[in-house]
């Protein structure tokens, strides 16, 4: 009896054969009626019922001849290979279901896309459980209810390329940068989060490529392409060279002229009377506040006037 059929090692005898029809044939049966007829010639070819994995490459075969592949993905081949090239790393040779053919819903599909959206899978702060009343005063409450406004507005497809938060800490900026990520991860969206430590960890210049096999200009076009970014706490990795902010700009810049949709929080500090578009400006540079000037495709909220909710919640926002 012949072993399971293995679609990276099919030799030209083991592979499933697709057997000919004239053209009225083919021109009557339907593609699914196409693969159940091929299952049915190969099991009387093999003399056996065929298993649901040799099913499962018989119809990719079909599919592929036909040019009908569903997934563009993983070719409908429903998994694919952690891109790791060390063979020492635990993730070496091992596979996970491809998150875009398969059950969205599973726990394994959304732990692999939270991970690739690099936040936490098992407890994600939530858009749902947003709540600005629990600001102190009216105006905090008020502008703490337009920041949510407009990120919900955001993650439900509102055509806003750059959306901008400027706080103080404490006031739910990475609250509403996390659950917009967890709600675009719901939505099968394309979405990377980054806070400022870790955008500053993986652009600290080094001459080499890092453990993961992932060098600078690698990780610059990750971020720029996505569909979605979120850049959180932009204030906290600053230097005094103004190298990060340049880092930044070019990234956003680029994004927000190719159309990629970003979201920026702030964790910026007042200073004096100062405007929130200057605030940005002294972190982030002046090509960012350009294009935030640009209404039509960009979003400003401050949100200095709301108050740290640490104090009243027992945990960093």
């Amino acid at each position: 009896m012949k072993e399971g059929l293995n679609p990276l090692s099919f030799n030209q005898e083991d592979k499933p054969k697709i057997h000919s029809q004239s053209s009225k044939n083919k021109k009557r049966m339907t593609l699914e009626e196409k693969i159940e007829h091929e299952i049915k010639e190969n099991e009387i070819r093999w003399g056996r019922e065929l298993s649901e994995s040799d099913k499962s490459i018989l119809e990719i075969a079909i599919r592929n001849e036909l040019g009908d592949k569903q997934c563009k993905t993983c070719d409908d081949m429903k998994w694919l290979g952690y891109p790791v090239d060390d063979f020492k790393s635990p993730m070496f040779g091992k596979y996970y279901s491809c998150p875009d053919c398969t059950d969205t819903k599973s726990p394994h599909i959304q732990e692999v896309k939270y991970e690739q959206a690099n936040i936490r899978a098992s407890s994600p702060p939530l858009l749902d459980n947003f709540d600005p009343g629990i600001q102190e005063t009216a105006r905090g409450r008020k502008v703490v209810k337009q920041a949510y406004d407009y990120v919900n507005n955001w993650v439900n497809g509102e055509v806003v390329m750059m959306l901008a938060l400027v706080g103080g800490t404490g006031v739910g900026k990475t609250h509403l940068a996390l659950g917009s990520a967890a709600r675009l991860v719901e939505k099968g969206k394309g979405v990377k989060y980054m806070n400022g430590e870790q955008f500053a960890n993986e652009l600290r210049p080094r001459s080499f490529k890092d453990d993961e096999g992932q060098s600078q200009r690698q990780f610059r076009d990750e971020l720029v392409n996505t569909e979605y970014l979120i850049l959180d706490e932009v204030g906290i990795a600053t230097d005094s060279t103004g190298w990060m902010a340049s880092q930044y700009q070019e990234i956003i810049s680029h994004r927000f002229d190719i159309e990629n949709p970003t979201l920026i929080t702030g964790n910026i500090e007042k200073h004096h009377e100062e405007t929130p578009e200057k605030a940005i400006e002294r972190v982030l540079g002046s090509r960012v506040v350009s294009r935030l000037k640009d209404q039509t495709k960009s979003r400003l909220c401050s949100m200095w006037e709301a108050n740290d909710l640490r104090p009243i919640m027992g945990k960093s926002k």
